[in-house]
């Protein structure tokens, strides 16, 4: 039994106490070690063996007192059938036990892993939410989907970590394997580009996102993600975005020594996580708030495939090629958020125009020509103007 009550064996003892006031046994820390499964095992086998044992005992029973059973208006078979039911009761009750015994001792393990030194703090649970996550958690037998559960309930009882609402908890259990990996992908996706939207050249399946296959749609059905459509002339990314123009009709003022273009508006979607998306993503990438308002920068384990160069490269090319077939301009470049009295929106400034096949920088005094507009920070635009530049390949 664990000794440290001031760090995470305080946050284990609280969280078996919860636990064990929802099901309404006493749980020590020791009684729910991986090493322990061979013992529930042993004594499943054990509970499933007396029980058909009893079956087997109160059917010849059963046969023998036909006549007695008879005269009270029962069918022949309804005293097997009483049995069977009881079997079919014993069963479930112990594959539930199983299933959240297995979860919380896979929590306990992934507190140790996650906080060996920390001084964390417990936090309480509320009753009302451990009795939701424990009759939800008897049905999850399935890896993939215990291990979100697991992350769940390690983050619910530590302080400092971000909580899951009943509300996600409820629509989680709609939550089949298949769905649970794209979600994954759409969460690694939104940390890379900020938003999900369709990429299909190319040979890697791991690259690959369509937003308008039946799993993205069952998730929106689910409620972990929405989609928008959009009316406008700018696609708005994580670290870039791209435009649409046209040349404008009459001839402008000259700016950098090149005619003043006109925004087009075209029409696009793109797919969002909803707030219990969100809460959901935090579950896989706890830091994934802090890189989605743009706190931190993404990494290849929050961005996965997507994190590459040669595939942000790649997916910006796709977008250059499709965009080019709306307008007589693409251009790619950065943005900074802006606030004014009690409006916000963005300012933005285009570093290159897209070529056919590839991106050309664009002349160095239009882009400071841009750079002069009010409201833009110069500091901000450098750091996304040089990302995008690594991005490019510029």
């Amino acid at each position: 039994m664990t000794t440290d009550l001031t760090g995470v064996g305080k946050v284990i003892e609280s969280l078996l106490d919860a636990a064990g006031r929802s099901l309404g046994y006493v749980l020590k820390p020791w009684s729910i070690r991986r090493e322990g499964y061979a013992q529930i095992e042993v004594e499943a086998a054990r509970i499933e063996a007396i029980a058909g044992a009893e079956a087997r005992a109160k059917q010849r029973l059963a046969q023998a007192e036909r006549a007695a059973a008879a005269p009270l208006g029962l069918p022949d078979d309804d005293a097997e059938a009483t049995n069977r039911a009881g079997i079919r009761v014993r069963t479930r009750e112990l594959r539930a036990t199983r299933n959240v015994e297995r979860i919380l001792g896979e929590t306990r393990e992934r507190l140790l892993e996650w906080h060996p030194e920390e001084a964390v703090r417990p936090a309480p649970i509320a009753p009302d939410w451990m009795d939701q996550f424990m009759r939800l958690a008897e049905h999850i037998s399935d890896d993939d989907i215990r291990e979100i559960w697991v992350r769940i309930l390690a983050r619910q009882a530590v302080a400092s970590d971000r909580k899951t609402s009943l509300a996600t908890l409820d629509i989680l259990r709609l939550l089949e394997p298949h769905l649970a990996r794209e979600f994954q992908r759409c969460v690694a996706f939104t940390c890379v580009f900020g938003t999900c939207f369709d990429t299909w050249e190319s040979e890697d399946e791991a690259t690959i996102l369509n937003t308008h296959h039946t799993d993205m749609h069952a998730l929106e059905e689910i409620g972990f993600l929405k989609r928008v459509s959009i009316h406008a002339p700018v696609v708005v990314f994580r670290n870039f975005l791209i435009g649409c123009f046209d040349r404008a009709p009459v001839r402008a003022k000259r700016a950098g020594g090149s005619l003043q273009l006109k925004p087009k508006s075209f029409t696009h979607d793109v797919v969002n996580l909803s707030w219990r998306g969100t809460e959901l993503a935090s579950v896989f990438t706890p830091d994934y708030l802090d890189i989605t308002n743009g706190t931190l920068e993404p990494t290849a384990e929050s961005g996965g495939a997507f994190h590459a160069l040669e595939v942000r490269r790649r997916i910006l090319l796709e977008w250059g090629t499709r965009l080019q077939n709306f307008c007589d301009r693409v251009r790619v470049g950065v943005s900074v958020p802006t606030m004014r009295d009690v409006t916000s929106g963005f300012e933005a400034a285009f570093t290159h125009e897209f070529a056919g096949d590839r991106w050309v920088p664009l002349a160095p005094s239009e882009i400071e020509a841009q750079l002069e507009l009010q409201g833009i920070n110069r500091q901000v635009i450098d750091q996304k103007m040089a990302v995008l530049r690594s991005i490019i390949g510029d």
